[in-house]
């Protein structure tokens, strides 16, 4: 039998979107089995027991889904308690907002089996927004190089069995994201070459701003804590500004991703030194990306039944 693929979602207070999340795990059509670990941290709703309700369906189409709770909420906790969970081989972390395409899953694998690719994920996607505000921003940001043309993160990254002793524990930081990414030199990341995983930006002016800032935050702290890292990337700011100006066609947006880029700035020195949520993010969009999901009911492959097809196993 092919070695599982290990999947870990980390999911604090996820009831309105971890119903989608998962059914988009079990739409997918990937060579191995997979071994999805959600871990609900510090939950005060429904998100484990929703969790559950895929269990049968996943086992039915001959996955694992475990479900792991721990009393507190802080990502880095979580993902360090689902790697106990996990087995060798391709390891892939994702947030529980984050819906994939039914290749995505195998695109990863190709991608990480050429050997020249430690660090991948499938092309990012941004769901429509509603405010205007928002979809202005998302014109330009979307459309960034470092976005479009290498491995970002934000909400979706696997690695290789090697590249993930890169490091050892995940470090309690708000930017997980872009420390595994800068843990790996550029030749070395790759984005997949089918497959696709969307998310949903902050919704509104005063969503953008605090979400901003907390990236912003996150910047810092790990040129901070991290600077042989977090110096790797010193002249993207300089690129971005050389992009943007060579795109004529994103001039009317670029006002819009500036104001906020700048008081995103400014609200992440103002908290500078304050004790933040770990888990801030965009609340207003998680609303907006099925209303409530935890209605969503796990589907049922094609001759399924209620038995556990490892039942009849000798």
């Amino acid at each position: 039998m092919s070695k599982p693929i290990s999947i870990i979602v980390p999911a604090h207070n996820e009831a309105m979107v971890i119903g989608l999340c998962l059914q988009s795990l079990l739409d997918q059509t990937p060579p191995r089995p997979l071994r999805i670990i959600v871990v609900a941290n510090g939950c005060t709703d429904a998100t484990a027991d929703i969790a559950r309700c895929f269990q049968l369906a996943a086992r039915v189409a001959g996955h694992d889904l475990i479900v792991k709770e721990l009393p507190s909420g802080c990502k880095a906790d979580a993902l360090n308690h689902g790697d106990l969970s996990a087995v060798p081989g391709i390891r892939i972390y994702m947030d529980a907002d984050v819906r994939l395409s039914h290749d995505a899953i195998a695109g990863i694998i190709d991608e990480l089996e050429n050997g020249r690719t430690s660090l991948t994920a499938p092309a990012l996607k941004v769901a429509p927004a509603r405010s205007l505000i928002t979809r202005s921003y998302a014109q330009v940001w979307s459309r960034l190089p470092v976005v479009r043309n290498d491995v970002m993160g934000c909400g979706l990254y696997a690695v290789t069995a090697t590249g993930r002793r890169r490091w050892g524990s995940f470090p309690r930081i708000i930017s997980d994201d872009k420390f595994v990414r800068l843990s790996f030199t550029r030749d070395e990341r790759r984005p997949a070459r089918k497959g696709s995983f969307t998310i949903s930006m902050p919704e509104g002016f005063t969503e953008l701003i605090r979400v901003r800032g907390r990236w912003c935050r996150g910047n810092s702290e790990l040129l901070e804590k991290f600077p042989n890292i977090g110096t790797r990337e010193r002249n993207r700011y300089d690129l971005t500004l050389l992009f943007l100006f060579k795109r004529l066609s994103l001039w009317p947006h670029v006002p819009s991703f500036i104001l906020i880029f700048i008081l995103g700035h400014l609200a992440a020195l103002w908290r500078r030194g304050q004790s933040v949520n770990m888990w801030e993010r965009a609340d207003i969009a998680r609303v907006h990306i099925a209303g409530d999901s935890a209605s969503v009911v796990p589907s049922r492959p094609r001759g399924a039944t209620d038995r556990d097809p490892r039942e009849n196993a000798h």
